[in-house]
């Protein structure tokens, strides 16, 4: 004789209460276990007001603070591996948008907005043309040191500008770009997934 297949509620219990559920009750059956409606009714009411208070009492200045110390902190990461290994490896530019992001957060508490993801983002893309100078300076002074003087850490904006704009090719746009997705995606608010 085949054994027929249990029910897959049978003998459990609720994940929350541990009461027993009895054939038929009124439950749900989530990936985290099966829940008596009570709890998971009070359970989805308390899920909800978290997902409406990520937004709210948001401090913006500590925001840029939080979103500058990821930037300053991201950027070195990047010219830092540049100068040790010699290597221009554009990918490890992605830890600009994750340090942006995660400063923000630390900074604001863990709240989110679609204010901070634009925030994030800005600071991101800034800080990622910022880094991308600092890279590309390591590189033209390793080869023209005469340039020292006009290549400094901190440039005069048109030189700034100038190397950015002779240096940039479609490499730096992807990598640009996933950089601020980044930065983008590590602040979005969090949202309820509706069954159906």
């Amino acid at each position: 004789m085949e054994d027929l297949p249990k029910d897959p509620v049978e003998e459990r219990t609720c994940r929350q209460c541990e009461q027993i559920f009895e054939p038929g009750a009124d439950m749900e059956v989530t990936d985290q276990g099966a829940f008596c409606r009570p709890c998971f009714n009070a359970l989805a009411a308390e899920v909800e007001m978290l997902i409406r208070q990520q937004n709210q009492g948001i401090s913006f200045p500590a925001a840029v603070v939080g979103g500058l110390a990821g930037a300053v902190v991201g950027a070195l990461i990047w010219w830092g591996f540049t100068v040790v290994t010699k290597i221009q490896f554009g990918l490890v530019a992605i830890v600009i948008g994750i340090t942006v992001a995660k400063g923000i957060l630390l900074a604001t508490r863990g709240r989110r907005s679609r204010e901070l993801q634009v925030l994030s983002a800005g600071i991101a893309a800034g800080a990622y043309f910022y880094a991308d100078y600092l890279v590309k300076r390591t590189f033209i002074l390793q080869q023209s040191p005469e340039y020292a003087r006009t290549l400094t850490v901190f440039p005069d904006p048109a030189v700034f500008f100038n190397v950015a704009r002779v240096t940039f090719d479609m490499f730096t746009l992807i990598f640009l770009a996933i950089t601020v997705y980044q930065a983008w995606r590590l602040v979005e608010p969090f949202k309820i997934k509706r069954p159906g």
